[in-house]
């Protein structure tokens, strides 16, 4: 879905970038968590990850909206 909103809203390369890759690792942190107990412990590793990304996308659009542009 955010893939889509990116792609909708014209975002620069490197943030269709980031959001593709966000949607990759949300679906594989999700797998995760019902894999057998020594890969579901990468769950809580790629949850930290796919915030992070998630807080970097949101500053970026932050900043982007401060300057005005795009």
């Amino acid at each position: 879905m955010l893939l889509v909103a990116a792609l909708v809203a014209w975002l620069p390369r490197a943030d269709l970038t980031l959001s593709a890759v966000l949607a990759v690792l949300g679906t594989v942190q999700i797998a995760l968590a019902g894999s057998t107990r020594w890969v579901g412990g990468l769950h809580p590793l790629f949850a930290l990850v796919v915030l992070t990304l998630a807080a970097t996308l949101a500053s970026r659009g932050r900043r982007r909206r401060r300057s005005g542009a795009g």
